[in-house]
């Protein structure tokens, strides 16, 4: 929706400012959570937001206006959407059930296995289908793969500080639910700071270096946290939570503007929704591998070490593939 709106030129400081809805709900989050949990039940984190999803539908319903689409809609890929799910279902299902099932059972890997053999089908009859509901040749492009990796990792890393840091500052540090949403303020605020930065520094210079600057903040502040940890001491804490929250926006900003620069108008929908999945998936995998580290180590620096691994692979992988700016002398001048 917001590529649909914004041009090239400003879309870096677009997806700023979108980032900023998601921002206020982030930083409200664990102190509402905890609010809740402690003076009411545990039941309410999901009954709030009934009426916040009804004030979202209302908005929509006034304020949005569909841009104009003259192409002809091609018939929807109901095939297509089936093997998905024969994909994604069983798949998140292993990853979230493995460190309870145990990842040798035959009910987790049954459920991978499914989800190996349904992904080459779904890639192999999508590059056939006359209307596919994803255009898999869109992973061709590598800045594409870059961004779909920075936005897994960047969500495997928020489940690491937002749920199991809240965990370790309520099971080893002695707070209450709402003390610890509170003292995770100073993470989740401190993602306001790169919000804009982000946008700006994309929209001028191209996503390639925003993102790997944020890679490379994220990556100091995830082993910061491990390193200090053991130490079980907040304000040593704090500055691996700042830079965190710092650097999250270069995780998404850049990212979402390359790959909305890159692919064609008309696969904007279909890109938007395969960063989207691949967002989701680091989420679930960052619970059931990090579960499964907490399970098997009791360490919570070992949660954070290995984040902080799985970030030094997305820098990796982002260096070479990220698109790189062109030359001065060709850049397109932004409409007035």
């Amino acid at each position: 929706m917001t590529a649909s709106v914004f041009g090239p030129s400003e879309r870096g400081k677009a997806f700023a400012y979108y980032g900023f809805g998601g921002t206020i709900a982030l930083c409200l989050g664990p102190f509402v959570g905890g609010l809740l949990t402690e003076v009411a039940s545990w039941r309410w984190i999901f009954f709030i937001n009934l009426p916040i999803v009804a004030g979202v539908i209302a908005v929509m319903a006034v304020a949005w206006r569909e841009p104009d689409r003259t192409a002809l809609k091609a018939p929807f890929d109901y095939r297509g959407l089936a093997l998905s799910a024969l994909i994604l279902v069983p798949l998140v299902l292993g990853l979230m059930q493995g460190p309870d099932w145990g990842w040798d059972s035959a009910s987790v890997l049954a459920l991978l296995a499914i989800a190996a053999i349904a992904l080459p089908v779904f890639a192999w009859l999508e590059l056939r289908a006359a209307a596919p509901l994803i255009d898999v040749r869109l992973l061709r492009q590598k800045t594409v793969v870059a961004s779909n990796v920075a936005l897994a990792a960047a969500q495997f890393s928020k489940m690491s500080v937002i749920v199991f840091g809240a965990l370790f500052l309520q099971d080893r540090l002695g707070m209450s639910p709402l003390e610890a949403g509170a003292a995770l303020l100073a993470a989740t605020a401190a993602v306001a700071l790169g919000l804009i930065p982000s946008g700006r520094l994309t929209d001028k210079h191209g996503p390639r270096w925003p993102t790997l600057l944020g890679v490379t903040g994220m990556l100091i502040g995830l082993v910061w946290l491990a390193i200090f940890v053991p130490e079980k001491s907040y304000p040593l804490l704090l500055p691996g939570f700042v830079l965190w929250g710092a650097s999250l926006p270069f995780f998404f900003t850049p990212p979402r503007s390359a790959t909305m620069n890159i692919v064609p108008e008309e696969k904007h929908d279909e890109a938007g929704g395969v960063m989207t999945t691949s967002q989701m998936l680091g989420g679930t995998l960052g619970i059931s591998v990090l579960g499964a580290v907490l399970v098997d180590s009791g360490s919570f620096a070992a949660i954070f070490a290995v984040t902080a691994g799985l970030t030094a692979l997305a820098w990796l992988v982002c260096f070479p593939l990220m698109q790189r700016p062109e030359p001065h002398h060709k850049r397109v001048p932004p409409v007035a």
